[in-house]
């Protein structure tokens, strides 16, 4: 399947996927890859790049073994964020308008942590300026160095549309909970 033209993303961000059928845990299976894949417009077939996400349930499973998809992803979401804001901003030129939630979710806590000897949340303190990034970020609490560089990941990918005052975009501070209850892999 192709997803670009018709898409909000440039072309160069095209993605193209196929289903590879099931997988057995701990099975080795050969994946083909067709270097000129047919549904590709042709100007792009020399500049693919191809990474593996493997789902289970709709679920993405997590995996270190190549972070490609995660930067490409990100970019992604960077990308269609400054879209978004770009129109935000254009919609709120005039006045004041609070700060909105853009991308937000839990952080993925490490394989192996004691889930009953962390707190049930944790303050996050961070600035979001004004391109909707976050910035300064502070947490309150101590927390085991695995699951506070977790917390400190998530947080960090977050994305806002940044508080508008008298038509133009402001740092914003905010305290937030963390709760801690997802589980990792």
């Amino acid at each position: 399947m192709f997803l670009g033209p018709d898409s909000a993303a440039p072309p160069e961000m095209a993605c193209f996927f196929r289903k590879i059928g099931d997988l057995d845990a701990g099975r080795p299976k050969a994946v083909a890859i067709d270097p000129d894949p047919p549904d590709v417009p042709y100007g792009l077939r020399s500049r693919l790049s191809y990474f593996l996400m493997v789902f289970c349930g709709g679920l993405e499973i997590h995996s270190n073994m190549d972070k490609t998809p995660a930067v490409f992803l990100r970019r992604l979401e960077l990308y269609n964020h400054a879209q978004v804001r770009a129109d935000y901003l254009a919609k709120f030129s005039r006045g004041d308008h609070a700060l909105q939630q853009y991308l937000v979710f839990a952080p993925l806590l490490p394989e192996g942590v004691d889930r009953a000897a962390l707190p049930k949340s944790v303050t996050a303190a961070f600035d979001v300026d004004e391109d909707g990034r976050v910035q300064k970020l502070e947490l309150q609490e101590p927390l085991p160095e695995p699951v506070r560089r977790e917390v400190r990941r998530a947080v960090r990918a977050w994305l806002f549309l940044p508080r508008i005052k008298g038509g133009v975009p402001v740092t914003t501070n905010l305290r937030i909970p963390i709760v801690l209850g997802a589980s990792g892999g």
